[in-house]
């Protein structure tokens, strides 16, 4: 039975509580950006864009992210809307196409009532403002 209690904090503690959720909640304007001087950058011209906007729409359980794309921008040359759920989990936000999958994991690096900096792998960043 003590077993079982340890499990169940565990599982509880690692999921968000509403409270934090409610601050992600609304509009943010998002910018990506890496550097170009990453490790596997080298090959690609001069004349591509290291940085694209777009926006993250939160509410409860969803989140619908609208990354604004163009040619030459090494992220994607053109617009991408969709929706996934998302979760908190500790220092780390992830985003699921179904509840219970594997999914994006961001880790969280800075959060403020106007801004949140996510980190996607080594080199993506991810900068949320109000």
């Amino acid at each position: 039975m003590k077993r079982l209690t340890v499990i169940l904090l565990l599982i509880t503690g690692a999921c968000s509580t509403p409270k934090e959720k409610d601050a992600w909640q609304g509009e943010w304007t998002a910018t990506w950006q890496t550097d170009r001087s990453a490790p596997g950058y080298e090959a690609i011209p001069a004349d591509y864009a290291f940085e694209m906007n777009g926006r993250f729409e939160f509410d409860t359980d969803k989140v619908t992210i609208s990354a604004y794309g163009f040619p030459k921008c090494v992220f994607q040359s053109d617009t991408t809307v969709f929706t996934q759920t998302w979760m908190l989990r500790g220092d780390t936000l992830e985003l699921q196409n179904q509840p219970g999958e594997y999914g994006l994991q961001y880790k969280v690096l800075e959060q403020s009532a106007s801004r949140i900096r996510l980190q996607l792998v080594d080199d993506i960043f991810i900068t949320l403002t109000k």
